[in-house]
Order: C-alpha cells, then structure tokens, then sequence
C-alpha cells in the first residue's frame, strides 16, 4: 500500500509540474499563439543591406509588427523563369500583430491603402546602420508599383526607395 501512495504522489507531481510548465510557457510567449495577425509581402529592386529578420515593422512610426521572411523572387515565385528574364527582386514579408480590432481593420482596408498610396521603405533605426521596414502614405504616380509576373502568396505593398537612399541622392544631386 505504501508503495501505492508514492507513485501516486510521483504521478501527481510530474502532472502538477507538466501543468505549471505549460502555464508558464504560455504566460511567456504563447498567447501570440492564438492573437490574430496579417501577412503581407513587399518587393525590392535594391539592396535592402542592414534589414534582417525579426525587424520592427512601423506604420508611421508606430509598432505594427516584424518582418519573418526576407528571400529572393528568383528562388521564391522565378524559379521556372529563364534566368535572363528574371526579375530578382528582394522579397520581404512580415507580420503585423496588433490588437485583434486594429488587425482586422488593416485587413479589411488594405486594398485601399494601396490605392492612396501606401508603400513600403527601409528606414534607418538609429545610427547603427539596422533598419526596419516603415509604411506610410506616398504619391503613388510617383511610387508605382515594381512590374512582376507573378501571383503573390500574400496581399502585396508596393515599395518605394529608402529613406537613406533618397537622402543620399538628394546631396548629390545639391552637391552637383
């Protein structure tokens, strides 16, 4: 009888702990698990150097989400392609995790914020050099979308140049 008693205290010891583990973990990091999110994917024709994977996504300024994947169109959607007649563009998606009213609503007006102008550029973070992707209202004429042959796995935002790279071209074009 004795022995009983103490493999059914063992037996409850590793559920009660199994049990605490798992609050603990979801407590930690899980819930993310079960919070709506969107995906979208974005295009780049130049280098996107200093944007890495896990970097902050902001919507003027504000935290939106991250990016999870940065590959490249020839390896992603070109793959049949001729390699003299691909695009090789850099494409970036990333995740926006906000509340779940916000997410929805980016989600049902997405195509519309296109339209007005929507894109998205690299953005310095700091003096660093790492960047994160920012998305802000453009003049869409003059930020058209990159021309591609392909249908997206996600909705798609088109790019525009960076900030650092329009800045750079602004002094040499004052320099000049």
């Amino acid at each position: 009888m004795d022995e009983r008693k103490r493999y059914f205290r063992l037996g409850l010891f590793v559920v009660v702990t199994l049990a605490i583990l798992t609050g603990v973990l979801f407590v930690l990091g899980g819930r993310s698990l079960f919070q709506p999110s969107f995906t979208f994917e974005t295009y780049f024709d130049s280098s996107i150097a200093g944007l890495d994977l896990g970097a902050s996504v902001k919507f003027r300024g504000v935290p939106l989400g991250q990016v999870i994947a940065i590959v490249g169109s020839g390896s992603t959607y070109e793959a049949n392609v001729p390699l003299e007649k691909r695009k090789n563009y850099i494409v970036v998606r990333a995740k926006v995790a906000t509340s779940p009213k916000e997410t929805e609503q980016f989600h049902s007006e997405f195509g519309t914020y296109v339209k007005r102008g929507l894109r998205a550029q690299t953005e310095l973070a700091g003096i660093t050099g790492q960047q994160y992707l920012g998305l802000d209202f453009l003049d869409p004429a003059k930020y058209p979308p990159l021309p591609f042959n392909w249908q997206p796995e996600n909705p798609y935002i088109p790019s525009a140049p960076s900030v650092a790279d329009q800045i750079v071209a602004n002094a040499q074009g004052f320099l000049a």
